[in-house]
């Protein structure tokens, strides 16, 4: 591995690493990062946090969350790190995609191997034998980051965990998918208190360009032969560099070290040059690294700010295609790469823009709105001129190349002051059906980093039977992106603390209030917040994603009435649509919004997989509640299963108040199948107080059954397998074992 090891500098790190932004209207909502306990299995966990430092958990980020694992001898250590975390982040000024959950954890091997399954970065103050022995380790390509930060003393030079001056951050696992960002963010805490700073692990552009190639600064990305160029790094290639740096990025170090430095101003000329003056072999022999925004071919990789915006206009109803073609050509025309786009920007009367939101999903560009009033601001700030009829009906003269300058620019104070921080690129372009333009701010953007107003989303996400392990990879990214969750109040203790951001808004409801939690979940997206609607199990099962459907395509029918309604007296008012802009700025009342669905594990599935394979052949699933579905249809289901030999997942099978249909479900059962069917039941699959048993349809009892059970039946063709390890269900599918006798017990 390449070794670093020089004092770190406060400032360069934050440049180098983190790529720390300047301050905009959004900043004030970063949250300080603290720490708090990990895992409800974490038993004795002792949080580090508010008590400890007076700070909450920091936003959560694509990066995730982060443990920080120690000995109870380095308790103090800890805590001062977690309250240098804290300032190093408010004195950065991050946005969310810098941040991780970090959470303090003693010495406990079980809770710490759930976290490193579950995608947890760790942070070991510790030695490196202890994190290893400790963990699963799989591969390198889907392990989680970790970090064991090796502190030795100022003085005679014996390892230690207590505090002291010298502290080597040492990658063991992770460094090209966030470890990398993680040890430079430990690295930039540690230099503000003083600290001497060693970073050891790295790849090759770590060692000779300060930063690592494969994990780029927040608003940067590669493009090119990145295996290929590493691998030449690493044989001691040299390289030159064509373009500038943007922001305090890349660090000196990389252009130090090039052989050939220039900003993009000579690029074209010296490459004509180099081209009749040098032969192929010389060419050949260095790496060719194009650093900027503008389309390029000759060179080997690209570095690539994300720092140029897009502002759209178009009328009602364009077509997305349509966008895209004049977007193409407008960036042909400026000569600007794709991916420099950093995200897009329109009126906010166009939030429900069809076309447009279906261009920006498919280009994957974030989308932001600005009020008419804001447009207007900047149009008059820059002596922006548009169509008249537009001005009239939208409220500025000028849509796209205001929206694209408002897109990258910090506020109009800005703007109008001298610390200019935007300029157009490229002025309005027009088609038929839309204009757009595009500006460039003073730095790469993140999504995080981009003014104006979003759209929201609303994702179902089915948290499992229960258990943090039974949670699907999709779900527990869902949690840590989302601003509000909404759900059943029993849903949040399943939680465990470090799934979801410190800034996240919990809104509970009682149970019975599943319209309420749908109609809170709604609101939530169309005021632009990332809104998460919980629900146990998969949501789509027994669950409130129809119900959310159904108040949908309600809200529609009745805006299509308002509607038209509303048009009928505009038009026997004499006013009409001008070029298609629409000129109700009502229009966002019942915006529709983005629903998606994040697939959960069903109860069946978890007990089925408790017991064996019952649910190998055909089966089918039955709620035996009698709230919403008639007693009659139910058991006639339940008859239609039994007599089709389906195995039987029977949910909700009996409450406190519900205790007669299970009996009478089970009787029709054993009218079709024989007594010693196997029917296993399992209670609170996945959670701490789990009960899974298996019996025979003749002898089950319902006394043991309530609402936090499930119950599967077997068909003819399930068999019981028994062993010492404990007895299992199968469901013979068919299969022919060659010159073998009957298995069947």
């Amino acid at each position: 591995m390449a070794i670093k090891d020089a004092r770190i500098n406060a400032q360069a790190i934050n440049a180098q690493a983190i790529n720390a932004q300047a301050a905009d209207s959004k900043a004030a909502n970063s949250q300080a990062i603290g720490s708090q306990a990990i895992g409800s299995q974490a038993t004795g966990s002792q949080a580090i946090g508010s008590q400890a430092t007076g700070s909450q958990v920091s936003a959560s980020s694509s990066s995730g969350s982060a443990v920080l694992f120690y000995a109870p001898s380095a308790e103090s250590r800890a805590k001062n790190l977690l309250s240098l975390l804290a300032e190093q982040r408010n004195a950065s000024a991050g946005s969310r995609e810098d941040g991780w959950i970090f959470s303090s954890q003693p010495l406990s091997r079980e809770a710490l191997a759930q976290a490193f399954v579950r995608g947890s970065a760790i942070i070991g103050l510790c030695s490196a034998a202890i994190l290893l022995r400790s963990l699963p380790i799989s591969h390198k390509h889907r392990d989680s980051p970790l970090l064991c930060l090796a502190s030795s003393s100022a003085v005679g030079g014996k390892a230690t965990t207590v505090d002291c001056k010298v502290v080597s951050i040492v990658s063991l696992l992770g460094w090209h998918h966030g470890g990398a960002r993680l040890a430079r963010l430990l690295g930039a805490a540690l230099a503000l208190a003083g600290e001497e700073v060693r970073i050891v692990g790295g790849s090759a552009s770590e060692e000779r360009w300060g930063f690592a190639l494969e994990d780029m600064p927040r608003g940067w990305l590669v493009e090119g032969d990145i295996d290929k160029t590493l691998k030449s790094l690493a044989r001691g290639v040299g390289y030159s560099v064509v373009g500038e740096a943007c922001a305090g990025f890349p660090p000196r170090k990389f252009f130090a070290n090039a052989e050939v430095s220039m900003n993009s101003k000579q690029a074209s000329s010296n490459k004509t040059r180099e081209n009749k003056t040098s032969g192929n072999k010389k060419r050949d022999s260095v790496i060719r690294v194009e650093l900027g925004y503008r389309a390029r071919v000759d060179a080997d990789i690209q570095i690539i700010p994300r720092r140029v915006s897009l502002g759209i206009g178009c009328i009602r109803g364009a077509c997305a295609d349509d966008i895209s073609s004049l977007v193409a050509s407008s960036l042909d025309e400026a000569g600007v790469a794709r991916s420099a786009l950093c995200g897009v920007a329109s009126v906010l009367l166009k939030r429900d823009e069809r076309g447009l939101l279906q261009f920006a999903k498919a280009w994957g560009l974030p989308l932001r709105f600005f009020s008419a009033s804001h447009l207007q601001a900047m149009s008059a700030l820059r002596g922006l001129t548009g169509n008249d009829e537009v001005e009239r009906v939208v409220g500025s003269p000028s849509v796209a190349e205001a929206a694209a300058l408002s897109l990258v620019s910090v506020s109009l104070v800005n703007v109008a002051g001298d610390g200019m921080d935007a300029e157009l690129l490229l002025g309005k372009r027009k088609s038929s059906v839309a204009t757009c333009a595009l500006a460039i701010g003073d730095r790469a953007f993140a999504a995080s980093d981009l003014a104006g107003e979003k759209n929201g989303y609303l994702k179902l996400v089915g948290l499992g039977p229960g258990g943090a392990m039974l949670r699907t990879a999709e779900a527990e990214l869902a949690l840590r992106e989302a601003d509000v969750v909404v759900g059943y109040a029993g849903y949040f203790p399943l939680l465990e603390q470090g799934e979801t951001r410190a800034d996240v808004k919990f809104i509970r409801h009682p149970i019975g209030e599943e319209e309420v939690r749908c109609r809170a979940a709604i609101a939530c997206a169309r005021r632009g917040q990332n809104t998460v609607l919980l629900g146990s199990g998969d949501t789509g099962v027994y669950g409130l994603a129809t119900l959310l459907w159904q108040l949908l395509a309600q809200e529609k029918i009745d805006a299509n009435t308002d509607a038209n309604t509303r048009d009928s007296e505009e038009k026997a008012r004499g006013r009409e649509e001008v070029g298609g802009w629409e000129s109700d700025a009502a229009a966002a009342q019942g915006l529709p919004i983005e629903v998606m669905h994040v697939a959960g594990i069903s109860a069946m599935y978890a007990l089925a997989a408790r017991v064996g394979a019952p649910l190998a052949d055909d089966f089918c699933a039955i709620s035996l509640s009698d709230v919403m579905t008639p007693e009659e249809k139910i058991l006639k289901r339940v008859t239609s299963a039994a007599s089709g030999d389906f195995v039987l997942a029977l949910y909700n099978p009996q409450s406190e108040t519900r205790r007669k249909l299970l009996p009478r479900a089970l009787d029709i059962l054993r009218e079709h199948r024989a007594l010693d069917t196997p029917i296993a039941l399992g209670r609170l699959v996945g959670r701490k107080d789990e009960e899974v048993r298996i019996s025979a349809l003749g002898e089950f009892r319902c006394e043991v059954v309530d609402m936090h059970t499930i119950l599967i039946v077997g068909n003819s063709q399930t068999r019981l397998y028994r062993s010492p390890y404990g007895n299992r269900l199968y469901t013979q599918r068919g299969y022919r074992l060659v010159g073998a006798s009957s298995c069947e017990s």
